[in-house]
């Protein structure tokens, strides 16, 4: 018994396996330190004070009053406003809105400023009383004191008489712009103003009023105890537009967005460490990205010296009751459009602007510190250290502490254990959802993703009003605007560096506004000289809005058994560009259009009087300037799901090849799974992004990885790109029917119709008659044949097949669908090596004469029915 007494309390001591380690004690940290420094120097300032007041002063308050004295000189009796505002500083740097906050470097400038008064104290004493020994006069207790002479004899040495002071004049320059929050140039600029202006006492108040100055000290920066908050001031939404308006009226004194002063980027500041403050990054300001220069006339006559490019198309909009000039309508549209001067649409009359939802601190505060408690109650002790406020969600940026284990070893918490508690932080949060990003990319945090309790709505035009955007449509042809992440900053993208999107989610997630928001932004952006579209909508209310823009090719096609042969149109027309490209030793579409724009010549056109555009004889075709082509596809799952192999290698094929010939794929689904985003297809789309998925699965299929499942929906989306792997959350833009209709009536209107606005300009029946036969031998460069000689030669064809019932190849085909035992236009397609109109018109006579069953919505093939043939022989 004895024995096992002893063992038993042997096993006692040892820790078990799977026992949570003891959280780590109570620390005295720095906070706390800080807290009792303030303390001592409010309390020395006091003394300080109090002993300049009193006449009875006891040793101690004399010996304090002499060593001040012989330390600060003069100087000392400034000494109990420094020390007070330096212990206020550390004491109210942790009581949120409740005190004023300071500026880190407003006080460091302060500090400044008395060390260079001190020293200058000390040198003008010294001038004044003719005496060279500095040191006499500090230990008499004037000038600068020991301080001064300290700083000033250093100086001395190191620089002799002059170099001093020009050093002491450089600290008083310094002081001065850290203190008022400006520039070298703007201080400049305000002393020259309070000297030349009769009101100095106005000019002096005006100087961190200066153009260009810091103008987020509505709410300065506040430090606090493992919370202090860094928040910057919002603008109210009127001042952007003001300004905007101001420009407009005179746009020759709005500086250029490339002579601007480009505000600082919103990035995310490095790890602070753990004596560092938490920071909380709030969206950017509304009026800090109002930046948008006059919109751009496409090919528009040259300017005269005084007037605005707005005011060459004023008369335009003045006289509402003079008729405009007989236009005829140009019916037929193609690669090529006829020039014209086109007019870009202004932003802030098509796009309306979003909103801001209201800033609360202490919910903030309050979610940090619960943040923390929580996962010290399940053994995991972490800081928040950082906070990011987007429009949705809020990431607190955790950093992990230690658990010290028994013996005094501490170990660092594990990334995993965090991200094991999402459901208990959202339990004790009550929030519906919560992402752990575990750990932020680049970052030595772990980021949690709490939603708002109140969200912002993110417009199109806020994103496109950005700096970000604008120095981005500087650059490329087809910028994107998709959002903003998670810290409020504009989310943009090139499309020629993606070179192609996927687009995912359910019903309901935002899937179809980020597709129209894209289409928006582009056609904002460019001229159809520019930039062409090619849409493909089997849902036929997505995209049909769009039919009648001048940048569309033809219209919106909606019949999926016309896509096949719409791909394959586009594959022609890629592999067209490309022998263009050999010819004149171009690489990419780039390339290309340098070459040809000096020999490149506006393209012609005759018009009938019935308003039929007919093409003349252009100069030379080969040496136009070729447009970016976009191919947006609303639904990718019915076009896999009626005819998945030719859909798959078609759309394999342009997207690994067609990137610089200029044309580029917009895929959108709302099925994301394995047997429609296949693999080839995602392994040429490097660039996707993910909104709500119902499962887990269908996340890793768009994203390889689980995520899209905890979003929020309403345009909570993941985007990967190819510069970065890993996905990045953001808020996508907004964008209501209404705002489409203003920039569909845009485009409408410079064509001149006399067709109502909601009617396309292409006729419906152009788009029918798709070019399926190889091009014509005369055409040297193979180029495909436009949407108007298809028609031509498919009607001549269809004259020439009317007199015969029966086609020649009936028989054939009769036996191919009876020994396939289905049939499908596609089928025949491939085995008869044949068009698909005449592929289409053998399946109707066969089923008019009863061998196969008419066709099912949702299936791929006919039924193959067992009546007997009439009028054929049986195969």
């Amino acid at each position: 018994m004895r024995f096992f007494a002893g063992k038993s309390s042997t096993s006692k001591g040892k820790p078990k396996r799977g026992d949570a380690p003891d959280p780590a004690p109570l620390q005295f940290d720095l906070d706390r330190w800080l807290d009792i420094c303030g303390i001592i120097l409010l309390a020395l300032a006091a003394l300080t004070l109090f002993g300049f007041l009193s006449t009875q002063r006891s040793p101690i308050l004399s010996g304090w009053l002499e060593i001040v004295g012989r330390l600060f000189g003069w100087g000392v009796y400034l000494a109990p406003a420094v020390l007070a505002a330096l212990g206020v500083y550390l004491l109210v740097r942790r009581f949120g809105d409740r005190f004023p906050r300071f500026r880190p470097k407003r006080l460091g400038g302060a500090v400044l400023a008395y060390l260079t008064a001190l020293a200058t104290l000390h040198g003008l004493t010294m001038i004044a009383a003719n005496d060279i020994d500095g040191a006499a006069i500090a230990a008499a207790s004037k000038g600068g004191g020991e301080l001064g002479w300290l700083i000033l004899s250093a100086l001395i040495g190191l620089l002799g008489n002059i170099g001093a002071g020009f050093v002491v004049v450089m600290a008083w320059i310094a002081a001065v712009m850290l203190i008022a929050g400006v520039s070298l140039p703007q201080l400049f600029q305000a002393m020259r103003q309070a000297v030349t202006s009769p009101r100095h006492d106005r000019a002096a108040t005006d100087v961190a009023r200066v153009p260009g100055a810091p103008t987020d000290d509505i709410i300065e920066p506040d430090y606090g105890r493992g919370g202090g908050l860094i928040i910057r001031g919002l603008r109210p939404r009127s001042a952007p537009a003001k300004r905007h308006r101001e420009a407009q009226v005179a746009p020759s004194a709005a500086p250029s967005p490339s002579e601007a002063e480009l505000p600082p980027a919103r990035t995310i500041n490095e790890v602070p460490r753990s004596a560092e403050p938490l920071k909380i990054n709030t969206p950017a300001s509304r009026g800090q990205v109002n930046r948008v220069p006059p919109p751009r006339i496409i090919g528009a006559p040259d300017v005269p010296p005084g007037r605005s490019a707005t005011s060459a198309v004023e008369p335009l909009r003045q006289s509402p009751s003079a008729p405009p000039p007989a236009a005829p309508a140009v019916t037929v549209s193609s690669i090529y459009p006829v020039r014209r001067n086109w007019v870009l649409p202004k932003i802030d009359e098509v796009l309306e602007p979003g909103s801001d939802a209201a800033m609360k601190e202490a919910e903030i505060r309050q979610r940090a510190a619960l943040i923390e408690d929580t996962l010290r109650a399940f053994g995991v002790p972490a800081r928040v250290v950082e906070v990011n406020r987007g429009p949705t969600i809020t990431q607190f940026g955790v950093e992990p502490g230690f658990n010290e284990m028994k013996g005094g070893k501490q170990v660092k918490v594990k990334v995993s254990r965090i991200a094991a508690l999402a459901d208990d932080l959202a339990l004790a949060l009550a929030a519906p959802r919560i992402r752990i990003e575990a750990p932020i990319p680049g970052r030595a945090l772990v980021g949690i993703e709490v939603p708002n309790g109140e969200t912002s709505l993110v417009a199109l035009r806020d994103v496109m009003e950005s700096e970000e955007f604008e120095v981005l449509r500087r650059k490329t042809r087809l910028p994107l605007a998709l959002g903003q992440d998670v810290s409020g900053r504009p989310v943009v993208a090139d499309l020629t560096s993606m070179p192609h999107l996927l687009i995912a989610g359910t019903t309901g997630s935002g899937k179809s506004v980020c597709v129209n928001a894209i289409i928006v932004a582009l056609l904002c952006a460019n001229s159809p000289e520019d930039l062409r579209f090619l849409m493909i909508d089997p849902k036929r209310v997505e995209l049909t809005g769009y039919n009648g823009i001048p940048h569309l090719i033809a219209p919106v096609v909606v019949d999926l058994e016309k896509t096949t042969a719409v791909l394959q149109w586009v594959t022609r027309e890629m592999d067209r560009r490309y022998r263009l490209f050999a010819k004149h030793g171009a690489r990419n579409i780039a390339e290309f259009n340098a070459k040809v724009a000096p020999h490149s010549s506006p393209p012609t056109s005759v018009l009938d009087q019935s308003g039929v555009g007919n093409r003349a004889s252009p100069p030379d075709d080969e040496l136009r300037k070729l447009p970016y082509i976009v191919v947006v596809i609303d639904e990718l799952a019915d076009l896999m799901m009626m005819a998945p192999d030719e859909t798959e290698k078609i759309i394999c094929r342009l997207a690994q090849m067609a990137r610089a010939t200029g044309i580029h794929l917009i895929l959108a689904t709302q099925r994301p799974s394995v047997d429609v985003v296949t693999g080839l297809i995602k392994a040429n789309f490097p660039a996707r992004i993910a909104f709500t998925v119902a499962t887990s699965v269908d996340s890793r299929v768009i994203l390889d990885g689980p995520g899209a499942e905890k979003l929020l929906g309403r345009g909570d989306m993941l985007v990967v790109t190819p510069e970065q792997s890993m996905p990045m959350r953001a808020q996508g833009c907004f964008l209501g029917p209404v705002e489409i209709e203003r920039v569909v009536r845009h485009w409408r209107a410079q064509l001149g119709d006399a067709a109502p606005a909601s009617a396309p300009h292409v006729p419906e029946q152009a788009a029918t008659d798709l070019p399926v036969e190889p091009a014509p031998a005369a055409d040297l460069f193979g180029a495909p044949p436009t949407w108007e000689e298809a028609r031509a030669l498919n009607e001549a064809a269809r004259e020439v097949n009317a007199g015969s019932k029966d086609d020649k190849l009936f028989n054939e085909a009769v036996a191919t669908v009876r020994l396939q035992g289905k049939a499908s236009i596609s089928l025949l397609q491939r085995r008869l090596r044949i068009g698909y109109t005449r592929a289409a018109r053998l399946i109707e006579e066969m089923e008019e004469r009863g061998i196969v069953g008419p066709a099912v919505p949702g299936q791929q093939y006919r039924e193959v029915l067992n009546s007997p043939l009439s009028g054929t022989d049986e195969p």
